[in-house]
């Protein structure tokens, strides 16, 4: 019995003395946590050194281990996604052996260099730059501000946007913002309130929205694939912003740079977001679990002509529990979108698959969702809970 022990020992040993900071640590810290855990990021501490991460190892080893963290909603066996964050099998082991080890930095000269969040523009300077007034958050401790600004493009004439990106003004309050381009120019700036849900104008177009650690849009630019999103001359930008409970008093000034295709350019598919599965007549009884599905089209007809599908955008608020989406191909086979088992409003995205996803004629688009209107859901709103409608 006295040398299996020490056998055990002498294998638990050597496992854990393999895993350093420098040598198997910090590039998975930099890949997946860094990007919020930064300076000037959203979460509440930095993690891009060995002097920041090692104190917080007792605290992260609960979050990787139950899955909390990194945050990645999606199931990774039901599709897979080009910017997944979440931790590998491997990088998970290697994260949770490194802790328990006692967290050892090995050589710091074998650290390779920590990433630089210089809030500045990764992709450079475009071509079309817009930015929302100086704006102080109202999200007092007891709720969230969601607020909207209508701005003028200013563009003469029309063009073909290939990539945009969000730089938020101040990365510690931004939770997130999405970006409407309207055509019509009739959008309204909703300020007041601090619950706006969208654009004022049914012309608005969806283009793509920030999340903490998201990166810019950029859509294939080159032959033989070639995407692009329309903007019409004298468009709004219209943007979306969401600001936490608690940061009441903290300003921010986000912006948005477009990138266009020059001008004259042949030959560009266009791109549009179009919230196809949506219900709008659900009524949420109090004290129940309920289940809800949708289908785009309505009827046995199917799709009119072939899609192809780029990315998935699911929302749900507070009550939500679980989302899935998908298509019934013409031949009865399942087109797996996304699938969510729990859901969390705090962190929403847009998940742009790995590999596109082609929904054939005939095809109908499903979505079922859940949604706990009961007081054992902690982010139930209401107390006692009571009836919500869409």
């Amino acid at each position: 019995m006295k040398t299996k022990l020490i056998f055990a020992f002498f294998l638990f040993s050597i496992s854990s003395y393999a895993q350093t900071w420098s040598d198997d640590v910090a590039q998975i810290v930099y890949d997946k946590c860094s990007k919020c855990h930064n300076d000037d990021g959203v979460a509440p501490f930095s993690l891009t050194t060995y002097g920041e991460t090692s104190p917080m190892a007792a605290a992260m080893y609960d979050a990787i281990a139950l899955d909390e963290m990194p945050p990645w909603p999606p199931n990774n066996d039901y599709q897979q996604y080009s910017h997944d964050r979440s931790l590998t099998d491997t990088e998970k082991a290697t994260f949770l052996d490194w802790i328990l080890a006692g967290t050892p930095e090995g050589n710091p000269a074998n650290t390779p260099p920590p990433p630089v969040f210089s809030g500045g523009a990764l992709l450079g300077q475009g071509d079309l730059e817009v930015q929302i007034p100086t704006y102080m958050s109202k999200a007092l401790s007891n709720g969230d501000d969601y607020v909207c600004f209508a701005l003028p493009s200013g563009l003469t004439q029309d063009r073909i946007i290939k990539a945009v990106e969000i730089i938020p003004g101040n990365r510690e309050i931004v939770h997130h913002a999405l970006v409407y381009v309207d055509p019509s120019g009739n959008s309204i700036t909703d300020t007041i309130g601090g619950d706006c849900g969208g654009p004022t104008s049914p012309d608005a177009k969806l283009v793509m929205g920030y999340t903490p650690g998201s990166t810019p849009l950029t859509l294939p630019d080159a032959n033989p694939l070639k995407l692009g999103v329309p903007m019409d001359a004298n468009s709004q930008v219209y943007i979306e912003m969401h600001y936490p409970e608690g940061t009441y008093g903290e300003f921010d000034s986000t912006k948005v740079i477009f990138h266009f295709y020059p001008m004259g350019e042949t030959g560009v598919r266009e791109v549009f977001t179009d919230p196809v599965l949506q219900e709008w007549s659900m009524v949420i009884p109090p004290n129940q679990v309920s289940s809800y599905s949708t289908q785009y089209p309505l009827g046995s007809a199917g799709l009119p002509y072939d899609i192809s599908i780029l990315s998935v955008f699911p929302h749900m608020h507070l009550l939500g529990q679980d989302i899935q989406a998908y298509a019934i191909q013409p031949n009865l086979d399942t087109l797996k979108f996304i699938d969510i088992q729990h859901w969390d409003f705090h962190w929403q995205d847009f998940y742009f698959f790995k590999n596109i996803q082609k929904a054939e004629q005939g095809s109908t688009l499903k979505a079922d969702c859940t949604y706990d209107n009961t007081a054992s859901n902690v982010h139930n709103p209401n107390n006692p809970p009571q009836t919500v409608i869409a």
